[in-house]
């Protein structure tokens, strides 16, 4: 998946305040897929490898992580407290 580099290239070219995080380390991706209790796609391996984020379009491995765990915890009392009927 190389064209997100030309991608993410043309989106900030012009945006001065956008930089990427340093590369996330190969154990930051094992230690993520292991708390989340799935493997990461191999595409989103290579862009966090490249680099961990920016801080505006890309999440960094944390992020993902806590984002994840949140939207689990969400759902689950959405779930739990909801009793299937729709709360919104």
């Amino acid at each position: 998946m190389k064209n997100w580099n030309t991608l993410y290239k043309g989106l900030t070219s012009k945006l001065d305040y956008i930089k990427p995080n340093p590369p996330a380390a190969q154990q930051q991706i094992l230690d993520a897929e292991k708390l989340l209790g799935n493997e990461l796609p191999a595409d989103l391996k290579e862009l966090l490898l490249a680099m961990n984020g920016d801080g505006c379009f890309i999440f960094s491995v944390e992020q993902i992580v806590d984002t994840n765990l949140s939207a689990r915890k969400f759902d689950w009392c959405m779930m739990r407290y909801s009793k299937g009927r729709p709360i919104f």
